[in-house]
């Protein structure tokens, strides 16, 4: 059986930007899921694959997986190694620098932050 689940974000910008999430609900032999995602700017893809591995206790297409990997997707320029940007691509690099991105890391840590 394969999870589809959607999240949309709108930023102050006024770009529109999408993350699809899918799961074939199988563990990898570590007992975490593999996820396939594409994440998209304005219906342009802006990252896709099929990288990102949630814990076995979570729901691989809910909102903890959703913010789980847009911490990643919205890492910027010292937020980690500079090699992690080597295989970026032009646009990839200029959502990293954009205030959007700024905005959507906001998110993602309210969302790790929250209370209760």
């Amino acid at each position: 059986m394969n999870k589809i689940r959607r999240y949309y974000f709108t930023c102050a910008s006024g770009n529109k930007y999408s993350l699809k999430l899918s799961c074939n609900m199988f563990r990898d032999r570590d007992g975490k899921y593999q996820i396939n995602y594409t994440f998209r700017q304005n219906n342009a893809v802006l990252f896709t694959g099929n990288d990102f591995h949630c814990p076995g206790f979570y729901n691989p297409v809910g909102k903890q997986s959703a913010m789980s990997l847009m911490g990643f997707l919205t890492l910027k320029d010292g937020d980690t190694d500079a090699e992690y940007f080597d295989n970026y691509t032009p646009e990839q690099i200029a959502f990293s620098e954009s205030w959007d991105c700024e905005e959507l890391s906001s998110i993602v840590y309210d969302y790790d932050n929250r209370k209760g």
